[in-house]
């Protein structure tokens, strides 16, 4: 071979290495830009607490607008339960009161809100989170003579930063949010496609929000006409899928798009799966409505007064000026007040054929009578309460450790304080250090006595009293065996926690301090007039790991009193897990559910929430 031969190959084998090389780097660079497949409501959200890619920079599918309704499945956020501590839930309801609308503006203490929903959120409070997310990414308040209550946006990354921790808990609407994020180009980069493909993530994993976004832009029934609406598609099969899911969360933006749409097609002759004819599906719409109109939603109250009104097809064209007048007044509160819920509006405004009991016209009076009676809540229950001398808590009291004495209540103190002085009751028996309760225990396992001292209670002493078991030995038992028994300080009485009731402090509830506790099964017929409170018939189930524990959690934590209804004596108690059915949710497996009365009454504005016989 030639020397310039040698030297063509020597520079080709230079360049092919560096093509090589850049391909690889090129290569590279993909590979780190999406090192996993694209997240998906079925991903497992330990992928998103990798160091690389942020929650924001997620590998997404695109948004499929012709996405075939089979392939949407009902997570709903409300799912997702709330932690147990009613400590937690307070703080996020003295937000919710100090920022009502029900105040005027110079009113609203955005900053003290802020600073509660953000203790809450720190322990575990997914609504609060999302609160000060969405105050934070706003701003709110203004400047007055009661102080200054102005919140100012927070710094961007602040806000995307807090939704991506979110977004590794699992909570839907912090990706909803990041698709917010995107479509305005806020602390990330603007991507209405990244928006797009967020907001379907979103609605996958359960968000309200998202699901009734993404339906609004699914109305046109042939794809023809899309190209007339830019940014609208035709799958109306996948519309109403998503709308439904959201409607049984009672997201009440969505039941006003179910309720229209469902109302608008019957209309026009079409007919949506699953109802048999157009009177079922007109009647439908006008239940979805009436519900919306429950959820807190002022235009589903003005889509039903003009209806009632005009006798419009939805409502049989039958002209009710008595129901109208009701839901235009529903209507103009809801204006004022968008944090009113109305789950009782049966009482005071039911759907035809039932007749309307009579009002008297003071907007109050209907508005008090369809609010939620929410249970007060109550000191847990102490059965020591009831028991004798040393061993009795009083009643609304629980146990308490004091700071300063949990060193000395980690060690067990022996019965004797010293085993030279057995015959010295000044001596030898211990006394207690500080007052409180103590609990003996047998020092020994193979001790005579230690049956008789595993069932004693936890004994109240006062500081330096002697600890004597002689409440249930004899006093010589008592000191002979002293050196069996050995003693665990556990701590003072003191009032339980109990929470206040900021939303029925701020008018959005009433509160019932003394609920009637009768129940019944959902499909029997309901044997007293009243409102019902659905629960699971067993309350451990709230507790429980149970995908659906927390849809019929009773709690002060929960959300069953937002479910509540009245109910006429006569009628069939609905299921109250139907409208989740519906929305295609498997509930096959969901524990026993029931109905309980919280207040015996008849259809009326009358609120004295007096106990009567009937409540028994």
């Amino acid at each position: 071979m030639t020397r310039l031969a040698i030297l063509a190959a020597l520079l080709l084998s230079a360049l092919l290495s560096a093509s090589n090389s850049t391909a690889t780097s090129i290569l590279e660079r993909l590979h780190l830009s999406h090192p996993t497949p694209p997240f998906t409501a079925g991903s497992d959200l330990a992928l998103l607490s990798q160091p690389k890619p942020l929650p924001r920079n997620i590998n997404l599918n695109a948004f499929n607008p012709r996405r075939e309704p089979g392939a949407f499945s009902c997570r709903q956020a409300a799912l997702r339960p709330l932690p147990a501590n009613p400590a937690l839930q307070a703080l996020h309801e003295e937000g919710l009161a100090l920022t009502s609308p029900a105040l005027w503006p110079n009113q609203r203490n955005w900053p003290r809100a802020l600073q509660l929903w953000r203790q809450a959120a720190d322990q575990g409070h997914w609504k609060a989170a999302l609160m000060w997310l969405q105050t934070s990414y706003t701003g709110a308040g203004v400047q007055g003579p009661n102080g200054d209550f102005r919140v100012p946006p927070a710094p961007q990354e602040t806000v995307v930063a807090y939704a991506e921790q979110l977004m590794r808990q699992g909570v839907a609407d912090a990706f909803f949010w990041m698709g917010q994020f995107h479509k305005q180009g806020y602390g990330v980069k603007f991507s209405t496609d990244r928006a797009w493909a967020f907001w379907e993530l979103a609605a996958d994993l359960g968000s309200a929000k998202a699901q009734t976004k993404l339906a609004s832009v699914l109305l046109i029934g042939n794809r023809e006409l899309e190209a007339q609406f830019p940014g609208e598609w035709a799958n109306r099969p996948l519309h109403y899928a998503l709308l439904r899911c959201a409607h049984a969360q009672g997201y009440g933006a969505a039941g006003i798009q179910l309720g229209r749409s469902l109302d608008l097609d019957a209309q026009g002759g079409d007919l949506i799966a699953p109802y048999p004819d157009l009177p079922t599906q007109f009647r439908a719409a006008l239940q979805i409505l009436h519900d919306a109109t429950k959820n807190g939603n002022e235009e589903a109250a003005n889509y039903l007064f003009s209806s009632f009104s005009a006798g419009e097809p939805l409502v049989a064209a039958h002209i009710d000026a008595a129901r109208a007048e009701r839901y235009n007044r529903l209507g103009d509160a809801l204006f004022t007040n968008p944090d009113l819920r109305f789950p009782n509006l049966d009482r005071v405004l039911p759907l035809p054929p039932a007749k309307l009991p009579p009002w008297d016209g003071k907007p109050e009076s209907l508005i008090n009578a369809a609010k939620a009676l929410r249970p007060a809540p109550q000191p847990p229950a102490q059965p020591a309460s009831a028991a004798p001398g040393r061993a009795r808590i009083p009643a609304g009291h629980v146990l308490v450790l004091p700071p300063q004495y949990q060193a000395y209540a980690a060690r067990a103190l022996p019965g004797y304080g010293s085993v030279l002085a057995l015959g010295s009751e000044a001596m030898g028996i211990q006394r207690a250090a500080v007052s409180g309760y103590y609990q003996a225990s047998p020092r020994f396992a193979d001790s005579p006595l230690r049956h008789h001292i595993a069932r004693l209670p936890p004994l109240y002493f006062d500081a330096d009293e002697p600890l004597r078991v002689s409440s249930v030995l004899t006093t010589v038992q008592a000191d002979a065996e002293h050196d069996e028994v050995q003693w665990h300080y556990l701590g003072q009485a003191r009032p339980a926690y109990v929470p206040p009731d900021h939303l029925s402090r701020a008018g959005l509830a009433h509160s019932l301090a003394q609920p009637a506790t009768r129940t019944c099964a959902p499909s029997a017929v309901c044997p007293q007039s009243g409102v019902w409170q659905p629960q699971w018939r067993d309350p451990a189930h709230a507790a429980s790991d149970h995908p659906l524990a927390a849809l019929l959690d009773a709690r002060f934590t929960g959300q069953a009193w937002r479910a509540q209804t009245f109910v006429a004596g006569g009628d069939p108690l609905p299921d109250p897990l139907a409208p989740w059915v519906e929305a295609g949710l498997d509930v096959s497996d969901a524990p026993e559910r029931c109905w309980r009365l919280l207040w015996a009454c008849e259809r009326g504005f009358e609120l004295s929430f007096a106990a009567s016989p009937s409540q028994a």
